[in-house]
């Protein structure tokens, strides 16, 4: 039972963390905003390189077909940010998330069409800490049942 209320209590500090503004303090969080700024910036030449190469298009119409992974240069990002941009694309394609410490106007990986509800490191926090703190306080539920039990 120490073990749940202590975790619970982790969780929550986490969580907070995850979804507060601060990006710097934090040197994982921090990570992963630098593979999505990485991301990003290759999204951005590469529809800036689509458009030039276009006789009609425009940027955004470029943009609202365009998810990173189909840019040149997308495989060669994932040597470096394999996990965080598997991490990154499945947080916006479950969570209707974009951007990880800023908000962002659209995803980068998909949903081009739909606008995203938050930041994913907000909305990751939320997620961790909803799922995780629920275990933790069934663990402590059982555990005080157990314990009444016996």
């Amino acid at each position: 039972m120490m073990t749940a209320t202590a975790t619970g209590g982790a969780v929550s500090g986490l969580a907070v963390r995850l979804q507060s503004f601060d990006c710097r303090s934090i040197p994982a969080k921090f990570h992963v905003e630098e593979a999505w700024q990485a991301a990003a910036k290759l999204r951005a030449r590469c529809i800036a390189n689509r458009t030039r190469s276009s006789l009609e298009a425009t940027e955004a119409e470029v943009g609202m077909m365009m998810p990173v992974q189909l840019c040149k240069g997308y495989d060669e990002g994932l040597l470096e940010w394999e996990e965080e941009w598997a991490y990154l694309e499945a947080l916006e394609g479950t969570e209707r998330c974009a951007g990880w410490c800023e908000p962002s106007h659209q995803p980068l990986w998909g949903n081009m069409h739909e606008t995203p509800k938050d930041r994913c490191s907000f909305v990751a926090g939320e997620a961790f800490e909803g799922q995780v703190k629920r275990i933790c306080s069934q663990v402590q539920l059982y555990c005080m049942v157990v314990m009444v039990g016996a």
